[in-house]
C-alpha cells in the first residue's frame, strides 16, 4: 500500500513538474533544463538539418565551371535558390517554432541565425542583415555573435556593399573566434578580396582557413582553389605542390581529376624531354575509360599547353577536337570557342574567322559566365572590323580587275570561274560523303543520343577535313553567309516577305569573305553554287561589279576611303591595337590626300604618338592647328578639358531653348525672342542649334508679316538641310505655296500663320523685353521638361518646336542625401524577462520579436549602405509605385556617384571617349546634373527603347568600361525612360527607382 501511495506521488511530482517546465515563460534551472533540451534536438536540430539538405542541393544545382576560380559557398544567385524555396522557408519555420516556444533557451541565437541564413539564400539580404543584426546585439553566446557577424558580412559582400562588409571584417579582427567562426571569417575574406581584384590577399586568408578545417573534401575544395590563385598569377611553382598535395589525400574524383589535369599546365619544363612527358602524360588521361565525360576539357587543356609552346595551329586542332568530343558540359564547349577566338585573333590576325568564332562561343556560353560580356563586345567589335576589312579587300579585289585589259579581263574571270567551279564539285562530292556517313535521321537532324532524341541547336564543331559536320555547325560557312546576306541585302529585321520590302537595297553581289577563298589582287571569290549553275549569269554579275568607269571607280574609292578609316578607328578605340591604328591612319592620308576625316585621322595620331610618347606627336598637332585652325580637334589639342566645355554650353543653351519655348507657349513672344538671340550670341556651336533656329522662325511667323516669315522658313531649311525639323518647315513653305497659288483660301491660310501680337510689340511686351533677364534662369537653375501635347489655345501644332528631349529638371530636387542610415525604431516596449507575453504563440506561427527583433516573415526593409552591425532597423513604409513601366518608351542611362570622390574626376571624359570608341553610330550624348547635395548624375542619351538602356548598362560591368575599374565605391548605373526621369528628379528618391528598376527589368 505504501509503495502504491509512493508511486501515484511520484507521478504526481513528475506531472507537475513536468506542467512548470512546459510553459515558455517559467525560468528555473529544472525549466531552463528542459528548454535547452528541446530547443537544441527538436526545432533547431531538424531546422539546421533541413538547412543543410537544402544547401546540398543548391551547391548540386550549380555545377563547378574548372575553366573559373571556383566559390567557397553555394550559389546565392536567386534564379536558382528560388527553386528551393519550400526548403528554406520550412528552415524559417522550424526555426521560428524553436523562438517561440523557448524563447529563454540558450539556443535562441543560434535559430535566428537559421532564419537569417534561410532568408539571405532567399535573395532577402535586407532581413537578413536585421536578423543577424538582431543576434548581435541580443545574443549572451559570445561565439553566437560572433558567427552573426560573420554572416552579416557575407550578406553585405552579397549586397556589394564592399565598404560595410570591410567594417565588419575590421570588428571581427578585434576577438577570439572559434575555429568554425574564424574558417568562415577567411572565407569571407578570401572572396571579399577575390571580387576586389586583390589576389594577394586572397590566397593570405587561404591558407589561414586551410590548416584548420576538418572537413576532408571542403579543405580539398579550398586548396583547389588556392592552386587556381597561384596559376593564375603565375605561381607555377606553387601551384604544382599544393595540386600535389590535393592527389595525395584522396579528394573527390572531379576535383582529383582536374588537380591532374592542371598539374601539366603548371608542370616546369626545364629540360627537353619535358615536353614529350607532358604529352604521354595528356594521352593518358585520354585513354582512361574514367574520363570519358571529360575528354573534351582534356583536349581543352592540351590546346592551351600547345598555345604554350606557341604553336597555334597545333592547338586549332586540339580545339577541334574538343568540340568534336562526346560531353554533357555545354559551358565547356563554349571556352573552346572562345580561345579558338582569341588564336585566330591574336596569333593569325584571321580576323573573319575570330569574329566566327567569337559568335559561336556567345551562342553557347551561360549568360552569367564571367567571360560573357567581354565575349560580347569582343565579337561585336569584331564582326564590324570584318566588314570593314572585307570591304577593303573585295573594292581593292575589283579594282584590280578594272584595271586589266579586255584579253587579260576575261582570262582572268575565266579563271575565277573555274576555280569556282572545281570548288563547287569538292564541296558537292563532300556533301555526298557526308550523307553517305550520316544517313539516319539522327545524323541528318544533328541529334545526340544523349540527349533524348532533341536535336542540339548550338553550333558545335569545327569544320573538320575527318567526318561529316552539319553545316550550321561551322562557324566559318556561317559567318561567310551571313556577311553575303549583309552585302547583299543589307542588315535587316527578321520580317516576312524581306526581299519585296526594299529590292534596291540590294548590294553588290561580291564575295571576299574568306581570306582563304582567293588573292586580294586576283579578285572576289564567287558563291560556288551559283558559279558552278549559272557560270554565264555570274560572269555578267561580275562584270556589273567591276568599277570600270571614272563615276564607279569614285564610289568604289568611297567604300575604300569610309571602310580604311573605319578600320583605323576599331584599331585605335576598341582593340586597342595603337601600332596598327597608326599605319592604317597613315595609309588612309596617303592614299586619299583630301578625305573629309583629314582632321581626325590627324587628331587621332597625335593622341597616338602623345601616349608612346613620340616626338611625332608635335608634327601632328602643327598639323592640325595649320590645317584646321577652327575645328574641335586643334581646340582639344590646347584645351584637353574641351568637351566638358562643350558639354556645360549645351546644358546651359538647352536650359535658356527651354525657357524660350514656354514663354513662346505662354504667347509671351518678346521674351522668347531675347532668350533666342541670347542662345545663338553666347552658344553659337550648340547641339539644339536647328531647333533654336527654328523657334526663331515660329517666332516671327507670330510677330512679323508673312513675307518675312517665308523668308525665314526658307533660309532655314537652306541652313539645316539635315535637320529632323525639316519636314515641318517644308510642310510651312507648302502651305504658302498654296496660298499663292490659290489653292488656299485667305482665311484658312490667316487661320494657320495669323500674327498674335502688334509690331513691333506692346508697351506691356516692351516692359517685359527690359526685365527678361530677371526671367532667365542662372547658372545652377534648370526649367522641368515640358509636358508633351498641344496647349489648348495652340494655333499651329504641326509645326511647334518642343523643347530638347534631354533637359534635365532639379525643381524641386530636396538636398538631403541619398544614403540615409537605419536606425532602430522599437515597435512595443521592451518587456522585461519576468513579464509574460500570453499573445505571443496565439497571434503568428511565427515568433513576434520583442522591441526591434526581425519578425521572421517580416516585409523587406530598404538597404541602408550605412555601416550599423549593433543596431538592428525597422522597415520603412513603402509608398505605391509612381513610376510607369514601358520599354517601347525612349530611355536614358544614368550613372548615380558620390559627388566628389576622386575616382570619379574624369568619368565624363571617360565615358565620352568609350561612346565613340563602342557607341559611336548610336549618336549619345552626355549631360551632368547634380541630383543631391552628396551625388551627381551622368545622363548618357538617348536609346530608342528600353531594352538598348538596358544592354548598354549591362555592359558597363565589361573590362571595356571605364566603370568597371571603378571597385570598393558605391555607385548606381541604371536605365530609366524619358517619362520617368523628371518623376525621379522631382522625387529626389533613388533608392525607391532602383527598387523599381530591378523588380521590373530583370
Amino acid at each position: 500500500m505504501k509503495k502504491k501511495q509512493l508511486n501515484i506521488f511520484i507521478l504526481f511530482a513528475l506531472a507537475f513538474s513536468f506542467w512548470q517546465c512546459a510553459s515558455s515563460e517559467k525560468s528555473g534551472l529544472l525549466g531552463q533544463v528542459y528548454h535547452n533540451t528541446t530547443a537544441q534536438y527538436n526545432a533547431y536540430f531538424l531546422g539546421s538539418e533541413r538547412l543543410t539538405a537544402a544547401e546540398a542541393k543548391l551547391t548540386a544545382a550549380t555545377p563547378d565551371d574548372y575553366n573559373q576560380i571556383l566559390t567557397f559557398f553555394p550559389s546565392s544567385d536567386t534564379s536558382i535558390t528560388s527553386q528551393f524555396r519550400p526548403q528554406f522557408e520550412d528552415v524559417i519555420t522550424k526555426a521560428s517554432f524553436a523562438i517561440k516556444k523557448h524563447p529563454k533557451s540558450r539556443w535562441t541565437g543560434d535559430s535566428y541565425i537559421l532564419v537569417g541564413k534561410a532568408r539571405y539564400y532567399l535573395g532577402d539580404y535586407d532581413e537578413a542583415i536585421r536578423t543577424f543584426r538582431f543576434v548581435n546585439t541580443s545574443s549572451k553566446k559570445d561565439q553566437v555573435r560572433f558567427r552573426s557577424q560573420v554572416w552579416l558580412m557575407r550578406s553585405f559582400i552579397a549586397q556589394r556593399d564592399f565598404e560595410s562588409a570591410d567594417a565588419v571584417s575590421d570588428l571581427l579582427k578585434k576577438v577570439r573566434l572559434n575555429k568554425n567562426n574564424a574558417i568562415h571569417l577567411f572565407l569571407n575574406r578570401a572572396d571579399y578580396y577575390l571580387m576586389q581584384k586583390d589576389t594577394s590577399l586572397a590566397i593570405t586568408n587561404l591558407k589561414l582557413a586551410i590548416p584548420i578545417m576538418k572537413n576532408k573534401d571542403y579543405r580539398a575544395r579550398a586548396r583547389f582553389i588556392l592552386a587556381q590563385l597561384y596559376q593564375q598569377t603565375k605561381q607555377d611553382k606553387q601551384a604544382y605542390e599544393v595540386y600535389t598535395k590535393i592527389l595525395k589525400k584522396n579528394p573527390p574524383y572531379e576535383l582529383g581529376f582536374y588537380s591532374k589535369l592542371n598539374l601539366g599546365q603548371v608542370t616546369e619544363l626545364s629540360d627537353p624531354n619535358d615536353k614529350a612527358r607532358i604529352e604521354k602524360y595528356y594521352s593518358k588521361l585520354l585513354k582512361d575509360a574514367k574520363n570519358i565525360d571529360f575528354r573534351d576539357k582534356i583536349y581543352y587543356e592540351m590546346a592551351q599547353f600547345a598555345l604554350k609552346q606557341q604553336q597555334p595551329e597545333k592547338a586549332l586542332d586540339y580545339l577541334r577536337q574538343a568540340i568534336k568530343a562526346t560531353s554533357t558540359n555545354e559551358t565547356q564547349k563554349s571556352y573552346s570557342y572562345l580561345l579558338a577566338g582569341k588564336i585566330y585573333y591574336e596569333k593569325l590576325q584571321k580576323y573573319s574567322l575570330a569574329s566566327a568564332y567569337y559568335d559561336s562561343a556567345v551562342q553557347v556560353m551561360p549568360p552569367n559566365s564571367a567571360e560573357y560580356l567581354a565575349a560580347s563586345e569582343r565579337r561585336d567589335i569584331l564582326k564590324e572590323f570584318a566588314t570593314q576589312y572585307t570591304t577593303i579587300q573585295t573594292q581593292d579585289s575589283l579594282q584590280a580587275l578594272a584595271k586589266l585589259d579586255t584579253a587579260s579581263l576575261n582570262k582572268k574571270i575565266n579563271a575565277i570561274i573555274e576555280t569556282a567551279a572545281k570548288k563547287a564539285q569538292q564541296e558537292q562530292e563532300q556533301q555526298r560523303q557526308q550523307n553517305n556517313n550520316g544517313s539516319d535521321v539522327r545524323n541528318a537532324f544533328n541529334l545526340n543520343p544523349g540527349q533524348n532524341g532533341r536535336p542540339n541547336n548550338r553550333p558545335n564543331s569545327f569544320s573538320t577535313s575527318s567526318g561529316g559536320t552539319w553545316y550550321f555547325d561551322n562557324p566559318t560557312s556561317v559567318a561567310r553567309a551571313r556577311a553575303e546576306f549583309t552585302q547583299r541585302w543589307g542588315n535587316r529585321q527578321l520580317q516576312d516577305n524581306w526581299r519585296v520590302s526594299d529590292r534596291e537595297a540590294s548590294a553588290v553581289a561580291q564575295n571576299a569573305n574568306d581570306p582563304a577563298a582567293g588573292n586580294a589582287s586576283t579578285g572576289a571569290t564567287p558563291d560556288s553554287t551559283a558559279t558552278a549553275n549559272n557560270s554565264a549569269s555570274f560572269r555578267k554579275d561580275l562584270l556589273q561589279n567591276i568599277p570600270i568607269g571614272a563615276e564607279k571607280m569614285q564610289a568604289s574609292n568611297n567604300q575604300v576611303e569610309e571602310a580604311m578609316f573605319g578600320l583605323a578607328t576599331i584599331y585605335q578605340q576598341q582593340l586597342n591595337e595603337p601600332v596598327k591604328a597608326a599605319e592604317t591612319y597613315e595609309k588612309l592620308l596617303q592614299r586619299f590626300p583630301a578625305t573629309k576625316h583629314k582632321s581626325e585621322a590627324y587628331y587621332s595620331l597625335f593622341l597616338i604618338n602623345q601616349e608612346q610618347k613620340n616626338d611625332r606627336a608635335k608634327t601632328y598637332a602643327d598639323l592640325v592647328k595649320r590645317e584646321f585652325p577652327g575645328s574641335k580637334y586643334a581646340k582639344l589639342i590646347d584645351q584637353p578639358d574641351y568637351l566638358e566645355q562643350v558639354s556645360a554650353n549645351n546644358q546651359r543653351a538647352r536650359q535658356l531653348y527651354d525657357s524660350a519655348f514656354v514663354n513662346y507657349r505662354r504667347e509671351r513672344y518678346p521674351v522668347a525672342y531675347t532668350l533666342v538671340s541670347q542662345v545663338q550670341k553666347q552658344y553659337p556651336d550648340n547641339e539644339l542649334a536647328d531647333r533654336v533656329a527654328f523657334l526663331q522662325v515660329l517666332l516671327t511667323g507670330r510677330t512679323q508679316k508673312p513675307a518675312v516669315f517665308k523668308t525665314a522658313v526658307q533660309q532655314f531649311i537652306e541652313k539645316y538641310p539635315g535637320s529632323t525639323l525639316l519636314p515641318k518647315a517644308e510642310e510651312i513653305l507648302t502651305s504658302f505655296e498654296a496660298y499663292e497659288s490659290g489653292q488656299l483660301s485667305e482665311a484658312e491660310f490667316n487661320k494657320t500663320h495669323s500674327k498674335k501680337t502688334k509690331e513691333p510689340f506692346t508697351p506691356e511686351e516692351l516692359a517685359a523685353q527690359q526685365t527678361n533677364e530677371e526671367q532667365v534662369p542662372s547658372e545652377t537653375e534648370v526649367q522641368p521638361n515640358q509636358r508633351r501635347g498641344r496647349p489648348r489655345n495652340e494655333a499651329v501644332p504641326e509645326i511647334a518646336a518642343e523643347p530638347s528631349d534631354s533637359v534635365i529638371s532639379n525643381d524641386s530636387i530636396p538636398t538631403d542625401s541619398v544614403a540615409v542610415a537605419e536606425e532602430p525604431v522599437a515597435e512595443q516596449e521592451t518587456p522585461s524577462p519576468d513579464q509574460p507575453q500570453d499573445s505571443l504563440a496565439e497571434t503568428s506561427s511565427d515568433p513576434v520579436p520583442n522591441s526591434s527583433e526581425p519578425a521572421p516573415n517580416n516585409s523587406t526593409p530598404k538597404a541602408s549602405p550605412a555601416v550599423t552591425v549593433n543596431s538592428p532597423a525597422t522597415p520603412p513604409v513603402v509608398a505605391a509605385p509612381i513610376y510607369a513601366m514601358n520599354v517601347a518608351q525612349p530611355h536614358v542611362v544614368v550613372i548615380a556617384y558620390p559627388k566628389t570622390h576622386p575616382a570619379f574626376k574624369d568619368v565624363y571624359t571617360k565615358m565620352a571617349g568609350y561612346n565613340t570608341r563602342f557607341n559611336q553610330a548610336d549618336n549619345l550624348s552626355i549631360d551632368s546634373t547634380t541630383f543631391n547635395g552628396t551625388t551627381n548624375l551622368l545622363v548618357i542619351k538617348e536609346f530608342d527603347t528600353g531594352k538598348k538602356a538596358v544592354n548598354y548598362a549591362t555592359k558597363q560591368k565589361a573590362p571595356q568600361s571605364p566603370l568597371s575599374k571603378i571597385r570598393g565605391i558605391e555607385f548606381a548605373t541604371f536605365a530609366i525612360s524619358s517619362e520617368n526621369l523628371p518623376i525621379l528628379l522631382k522625387e529626389g528618391k533613388l533608392e525607391d527607382y532602383l527598387t523599381f528598376y530591378k523588380n521590373n527589368y530583370f
